[in-house]
């Protein structure tokens, strides 16, 4: 059971849920293609894990100075 909802009300995680529900409907709907789709959820997979890694660097930073 989770009972910790905070990080799915995040910003981060609602614009990468945001786009990825965009970009999926654009693909069902034929206005992109598999390979534009692919494109966005690398990128945007990419980005939000690369946010995450230096969200918790710098708060690791500013704990321990």
């Amino acid at each position: 059971m989770i009972t910790n909802t905070a990080p799915f009300a995040s910003r981060k995680f609602i614009l990468a849920m945001t786009v990825l529900v965009i970009a999926t409907l654009l693909l069902v709907f034929s206005v992109i293609p598999v390979m534009i789709w692919r494109d966005i959820v690398f990128a945007l997979l990419t980005g939000y894990l690369t946010s995450n890694v230096v969200q918790k660097a710098v708060a690791g930073k500013s704990t321990t100075s």
